[in-house]
């Protein structure tokens, strides 16, 4: 009977120790919950936001992609029938690829890959056209940015070299162009067969400049 009263006694006094500590222990642990929910109603308020924030560049992106694609499509139409009258209805894809029409064909090409089968002089004019036509999207509405082109004609044959010349001299009207050449041969020809091309060009060399 002692023993069992012993053992009675110890029970209850384990008893209020577990039941002592619950209640130190308790608030500690209400206190850590509170603070586990605040982070976590912060959580979800960024949660959101940046859902917003998703939305509204989503939109953003879309807005200036078709201002983008409509801008340079005025431009092309007005610069690739300048160079390029085989292909018509130019204009870029959503991702800003360059895409335009055989007339020829009919076929539509579309990105690099569609211009993939174009000799390398026609897409290096296309290349040029695009960034001429960016250019003029990036200022428009100011003062057109000038423009320094390196070697822009060294893979055209001579067709298309004395047609980006006199395309180069039309713009100059508007802005600054500077070209960058080692082929002086190439403008000795042009003065002797097109001397009114040749006329609208100032020509600086390296010697000049070491002067």
């Amino acid at each position: 009977r002692e023993a069992k009263r012993k053992a009675h006694q110890s029970l209850l006094l384990e008893c209020d120790k577990v039941v002592q500590e619950y209640r130190e222990r308790v608030p500690q642990l209400e206190e850590q919950i509170r603070g586990k929910e605040s982070v976590l109603a912060r959580f979800r308020q960024s949660v959101e936001a940046l859902k917003l924030a998703r939305e509204i560049l989503a939109k953003l992106d879309s807005e200036v992609s078709h201002l983008w694609q409509r801008e340079l499509k005025t431009r092309l139409e007005q610069y690739v029938p300048r160079l390029l009258d085989r292909y018509e209805e130019p204009g870029v894809t959503p991702d800003l690829e360059l895409t335009l029409r055989d007339r020829e064909t009919g076929k539509v090409l579309e990105g690099a890959k569609g211009l993939a089968y174009l000799s390398k002089g026609t897409r290096d004019q296309l290349d040029l056209l695009l960034r001429i036509a960016i250019g003029d999207v990036l200022t428009r509405g100011g003062e057109p940015l000038p423009l320094i082109l390196d070697e822009p004609f060294a893979s055209w044959d001579d067709t298309r070299f004395v047609q980006g010349v006199r395309f180069v001299t039309e713009l100059a009207r508007q802005r600054q162009v500077i070209v960058l050449t080692c082929h002086e041969w190439r403008f000795e020809r042009l003065r002797e067969e097109f001397p009114q091309i040749h006329a609208m060009i100032h020509f600086l060399t390296t010697r000049e400049l070491g002067d």
